[in-house]
């Protein structure tokens, strides 16, 4: 049957042949946009974990250290940590 087309009808054969590039080409074209956008996906989750990560520092970190003075509890120079 191929060599029919391949012989009485050429231009079938080649249009079969074009379409079915097309479609690996818009299936390959798919997933790569597909891995770029999960990629993407997995870096902004990536920083916004370390995002609330670095908050959870500093918070603890406030928490932890003790006043310079007693009267600093109430003042800002503690405050600004």
């Amino acid at each position: 049957m191929v060599t029919y087309y391949l012989k009485m009808e050429p231009h079938l054969f080649k249009d079969a042949l074009d379409e079915q590039f097309r479609r690996l080409k818009a299936e390959k074209d798919d997933s790569e946009k597909a891995a770029k956008e999960q990629q993407e996906q997995r870096q902004k989750q990536k920083e916004d974990k370390s995002n609330a990560d670095s908050g959870e520092v500093v918070l603890y970190q406030w928490v932890l250290s003790p006043p310079c003075t007693p009267a600093c509890m109430t003042s800002s120079c503690c405050m600004d940590l």
